[in-house]
Order: structure tokens, then sequence, then C-alpha cells
């Protein structure tokens, strides 16, 4: 229980330093975007951007997860095939000569 109260805290912490950053950056910057640009507070462009790469962790992380569970309620099935390097180790070595 100790480490609820600890992670509470840090998030505590975080929030202030959250909020005081967001009210002493309020001026108005230029955004540009592909084709479109426009002026916005820099409060808004950092939310923006911030939920944007929460999001994109959230899709990455959670796709992860659903791999892990299917391999964990499937265990006998067979793993993703993926194109393998040259000379990697998990693929059996070719007979090069034999041609020759």
């Amino acid at each position: 229980m100790g480490w609820a109260w600890g992670t509470l805290i840090v998030g505590l912490i975080l929030g202030i330093a959250l909020v005081d950053f967001l009210a002493q950056n309020t001026h108005s910057v230029r955004i540009e975007f592909f084709w479109t640009s426009g002026q916005v507070p820099i409060v808004v462009a950092l939310l923006v951007a911030a939920l944007a790469g929460a999001a994109i962790v959230l899709i990455v992380g959670g796709a992860r997860i659903g791999q892990l569970r299917h391999r964990l309620r499937h265990p006998d099935a067979p793993p993703a095939q993926t194109a393998a390097a040259p000379g990697d180790p998990a693929q059996p070595p070719t007979d090069q000569t034999a041609g020759s």
C-alpha cells in the first residue's frame, strides 16, 4: 500500500508543476503543420502534442499487450513469421558451395 501513496504524491507534485508550467506559458506561437498554419497559444500546442504522443504510446502498448495475451491463451500457436536478416543465427546456414 505504501507504493500507492508514493505514486499518488509524485502524481500530485507533477500535476502542480504542470499547472504552473501552463500558467506561465500563455503567449501565442505560429504553428505550421503540413499545409496549414496559424497562431495558437503555446499551451494548446503543447497539450495537443502531449496528447498525440500519449495516444501513440497507448495504441502501440495496447497492441503489444494484445499480442502477449494471445500468446498466453494459445501457447501452441506458431509465432508470426518475420523476414530474417542474412547471417541470422535463427536461420540454418545455407551451403553456398554446393552449386560451385
